[in-house]
């Protein structure tokens, strides 16, 4: 009886530590990553920097003329998406519009509501009523 219950405790234990690791890491995974997602230049720029960082062994003054290039290079892109934004928002309008064809109204219906909340969440800096990048 004594070991039933000692197994019993220990399975207990192991799960609640598996479901709290879990937890805990798909939490740190959508902070970092909603942190891109809204252009949080911070948030990619860190990522960026402690995998370059890392893997190249890199020195100080090497840290410090990365971070600057990588900021730079991160301004360009979000030029880039700037200017892409609109062609990109007309494919997938076009692309829900052709789907709508072959769904149900219910369907359909449940595909607007997918796409309003992914909607809320693409961002591109600096367009009116975004949050900007810096």
């Amino acid at each position: 009886m004594i070991r039933w219950k000692f197994w019993t405790i220990i399975i207990v234990i192991f799960i609640t530590g598996c479901l709290l690791g879990s937890a805990g890491t798909v939490l740190y995974i959508r902070h970092v990553v909603s942190g891109i997602v809204r252009g949080d230049s911070q948030a990619f720029t860190g990522i960026i920097m402690k995998k370059l960082s890392w893997k190249l062994d890199l020195t100080d003054q090497q840290e410090v003329r990365a971070e600057e290039i990588v900021r730079s290079g991160q301004d360009d892109w979000i030029e880039v998406r700037r200017q892409f934004a609109p062609r990109v928002r007309e494919i997938i309008r076009d692309t829900v519009d052709e789907l709508k064809m072959i769904l149900s109204p219910d369907q359909a219906e449940e595909l607007d509501r997918l796409v309003e909340e992914a909607q809320k969440r693409w961002v591109i800096p600096g367009e009116p009523g975004n949050k900007p990048a810096r």
